[in-house]
This record gives structure tokens, sequence and C-alpha cells, in this order.
């Protein structure tokens, strides 16, 4: 870090010289043009014209491809690196089956458009401006929808809902869009000092970043597991103790997934007590529920059980 005095000219003017290291490998001179740009917490950043102009990067894919799996997580990782416009080139006419998943594969990514569109090419372009973008209410809804998943899956057990199961898997879907913006985002920030500083995140910020969106992504993937073992539970062998341990257990993780995030977020740490406290109330109601699943004869055990250590699962990964 340096230090510099500000100095004072005629008029009130204040100034401040350019570090000559940073002049030199910016080839500034004479007659440059900066561009400044205020960000938060009172930085100023300053960019050379030279790199104000941001040039689109591009991706060509090939069609055909042996499996339309393969073009589909083409299409996804290029847009995780940060690539602008993608193009489907085929060497003959894409079939209709095939355009339609790779339609799936662009809508399934926030951003993403379809601008151009023939017999054997499609091209897509990210359109979103990444300046306009915020990583934290990205992340925040992500954690808003993941809580209303875990939520609706354990609801869903406890009263046999089959519409909250199939709302869950829905959600799912927005979840993985908003993760693979978020790591898109995250991605551009790590390599581009300039930007992380509009988005006032540290490189240590954008692994923080990266291993929050992880987890609550991770809390969607589980939140289905627990709706999809539902399905096996008979409505009939939930009797009233199970429905009092699940409905505690689904209190517990909404006080933990709160805290979690707001502990993310604000980097606080005075609910690092309260979180243990919850999770060794997670464990007692989860070793009531397994006792109860093991002490009676019933069909649903294989299935109650399983649901129990989905939950042991989310609390895990809360409390790390």
């Amino acid at each position: 870090m340096e230090i510099r005095k500000v100095q004072e000219m005629g008029g009130g003017t204040l100034l401040v010289s350019l570090p000559k290291k940073w002049v030199i490998q910016n080839k500034i001179e004479k007659g440059s043009i900066i561009t400044f740009e205020e960000a938060e917490m009172g930085r100023l950043i300053l960019l050379p014209e030279r790199n104000t102009k941001k040039e689109n990067k591009q991706a060509i894919i090939k069609y055909p491809v042996e499996y339309m799996e393969v073009l589909f997580n083409l299409i996804t990782g290029n847009y995780l690196l940060g690539v602008d416009i993608i193009r489907i080139q085929g060497k003959n006419r894409i079939k209709y089956e095939d355009r339609e998943i790779i339609k799936k594969a662009i809508r399934n990514l926030i951003g993403l458009e379809i601008l151009e569109e023939s017999a054997n090419s499609i091209m897509s372009q990210f359109l979103i401006e990444p300046n306009s973008l915020d990583a934290r209410k990205i992340i925040r809804r992500m954690q808003m929808i993941s809580k209303g998943m875990c939520h609706d899956a354990i609801i869903s057990t406890i009263e046999s809902d089959e519409h909250l199961r199939k709302i869950v898997a829905e959600r799912d879907d927005e979840v993985d869009r908003l993760y693979f913006l978020l790591v898109r985002l995250i991605r551009s920030a790590a390599q581009d000092s300039v930007l992380a500083s509009r988005f006032g995140m540290s490189q240590i910020d954008c692994l923080d970043f990266r291993v929050a969106a992880n987890l609550i992504e991770g809390i969607g993937d589980v939140s289905i597991e627990i709706a999809n073992e539902s399905a096996n539970i008979q409505p009939q062998e939930i009797d009233d103790e199970i429905k009092k341990s699940l409905t505690k257990a689904l209190e517990t993780l909404d006080e933990m997934l709160e805290i979690s995030m707001n502990r993310f977020l604000d980097q606080g740490e005075s609910s690092v007590i309260k979180l243990k406290n919850n999770i060794e109330e997670l464990d007692k109601v989860l070793n009531q529920i397994k006792t109860d699943a093991t002490s009676k004869n019933r069909k649903s055990n294989r299935a109650l059980l399983e649901i129990s250590l989905s939950i042991d699962k989310l609390g895990g990964s809360l409390m790390g």
C-alpha cells in the first residue's frame, strides 16, 4: 500500500500523483484519458481508456455431438467461464429434438438470450451488464428459495401433500439458475480486480461467496431428497409423535438457515453459540424420530430414517 499526500493548486483544485509502477504498466502519458468510477466505502476506481471497452468473449460449439448431454454441458460450462457469445454451429441442419435441448440449456441460464437462429446454427449472447448485478442480493434470493424448499419438503411429509412435493421440485430449477449466474459473476470478479472492486469484493470474498453458493445449492438438492422420500410414506403412518418431531426439526432448521446466512453476509460471530444449541436440539429431535421409526412395525420406517438422515445432513452443513 502506498500513501500519498494530497496537494492543492490555485482555485481550490486538489491533486494526487499516480504511482509510477501503475503508470508504466498501463502506458499512461501526457494527454492519456483516465476514467474515474465511484465504488462502495469511499473507494475510487481508475480505468485507463483502453480498459474501459470490454471485448466480448466468444465460443463456437460444433454440432452434432455424440451425446446431446455433452453439448448441454458445454453451453453451461462456457456460460460459467464468462463467455458472452455462444454459437452452436452445425455442418448440417440441427434436428428439431436437438434444437429444443439446446434452447432448454440456454433458458436455464439467466441473461443468456438467443439472438440469431438458422437451420444449422444458434447464436446466444449474455445481455446483462455485470456492473448491474449484486452478488449479495443474488445469494440472499437463493437462500430465501432454498429455505422455502426445505420448509415445504418437511411440511409435505407431515401433511402427505403431493402438491407441495411438486412445488419443491419446480423451485429447484430457479435455485440452479441463480447459482449458475452467481458462479459466473464470482469467476469474473476473481479474474478482474476492477470488476471485483465495483462489486465491493476482495479475492477472499470471491472464495467465501463460492462456498456459500455451493452450500445453498446443496440445501435445495437435499430438500428434493426429502420431498421425494416423503412420497414413500403412507399418510396413516405419520402419527402425532412423528409429526411433533418433524415440526420441531423444521422450526430448528428454519432458525439455523436464517442465522447462517445473516452470519455470512454480516461477517458476524455472535450467533455461533446459538447455532451450537440448535444443532444439539436437532440431534435430540432426530434421535427421537429414529427411535420411533425403529420401535414400531411400519412400512414407512425406511423412508422416515432416510428423511432424518437428510435433515441431519442439512444441519451439519449449516453448522460448518
